[in-house]
């Protein structure tokens, strides 16, 4: 090597060569662009983060359909949410925190560590009793209310329109009762806490006047 030519270390365990006596002439045929590894880092974390979410719709049909007994109401903003870390890279490591976040109280979230928490089977049978005669309830009203079956329709995700039938209406409305009760009996739920027979426990802080 000639005495003009100096090797100098860089991070990475890559190495560069100067020509001392033209300082600006750099040898960078062997130099890993840095962005350019970020870049491939960050492409592979949201193709393994998109692939988790693909898997865990497939598993769980029916989270987006208000109608359905799986469907979750805290991920009502999941498919918006990622279609914008699509078409615009730089905003994938905020969408990312920010899924996790709507997974936060889903049981069967695929970002959860551990074993998922169950249901005491003693305040799972005292709920469906009572579902049951809410459930008998909502139809009788429906039956006798012109007004909700006029007016009382689904949400845009599930399709829109009036029900057909009391019985369409009740398992409807009872639908999003189950997953926000689910989630606080299994002590998962931010806004809810569970308590056998009363009432369930506001944890929403409360705006003050």
């Amino acid at each position: 090597m000639p005495d003009s030519t100096k090797c100098l270390s860089q991070p990475y365990g890559m190495n560069y060569f100067v020509n001392l006596e033209y300082p600006n002439t750099l040898n960078t045929g062997n130099i890993l662009s840095k962005t350019t590894g970020e870049r491939k880092m960050t492409e592979n974390k949201w193709t393994e983060f998109t692939q988790k979410i693909t898997a865990w719709k497939r598993a769980n049909k029916g989270w987006n359909d208000p109608e359905h007994e799986s469907y979750q109401e805290d991920l009502d903003s999941l498919d918006r949410i990622m279609k914008k870390g699509k078409t615009d890279e730089s905003r994938r490591a905020r969408i990312m925190s920010t899924v996790r976040t709507l997974f936060m109280d889903i049981p069967t979230s695929p970002f959860r560590t551990g074993k998922a928490s169950s249901i005491d089977a003693g305040m799972l049978a005292t709920y469906n009793e009572s579902r049951n005669d809410a459930r008998t309830a909502l139809i009788t009203a429906w039956n006798a209310s012109k007004f909700l079956q006029n007016y009382e329709v689904r949400s845009k995700r599930g399709g829109g329109g009036v029900f057909a039938t009391a019985e369409e209406y009740a398992d409807y409305q009872l639908s999003s009762t189950d997953s926000r009760v689910h989630s606080a009996m299994r002590g998962t739920s931010k806004d809810y806490q569970f308590a056998d027979g009363k009432p369930l426990i506001n944890l929403i802080p409360q705006k003050e006047d």
